[in-house]
């Protein structure tokens, strides 16, 4: 086996830690969006799907998602936000807001 020329560098446990707090919270705040009906066909469960990014490839923070279940998750990513909040007669950012708001009133 060829030896490698470069190191493989150890993963940092706390970075991780603390971008898996930035981006999703906790896996209870997890689990929670996860059984909130689909912003748009109101199905369930869902994916916590992330409404912006934070640059660079980042998911945004946790304030910014809202529950889409599989199919719908799958045709927002294979066409666009703008296309699925007008089918769907919905606002992504509205629904963000009441999200957090249903998880701080839990």
């Amino acid at each position: 086996m060829p030896s490698r020329k470069t190191r493989i560098r150890p993963r940092n446990s706390a970075k991780q830690s603390g971008e898996f707090k930035r981006v999703y919270h906790s896996k209870q705040r997890q689990t929670f969006v996860a059984w909130l009906p689909c912003v748009g066909c109101r199905s369930v469960p869902c994916h916590g799907h992330h409404i912006e990014t934070d640059g660079m490839g980042r998911k945004a923070g946790y304030a910014l998602v809202i529950p889409l279940c599989p199919s719908c998750h799958r045709w927002v990513h294979d066409h666009s936000r703008a296309e699925y909040e007008a089918r769907f007669s919905v606002d992504f950012a509205a629904w963000a807001m009441e999200t957090e708001a249903r998880w701080q009133a839990r």
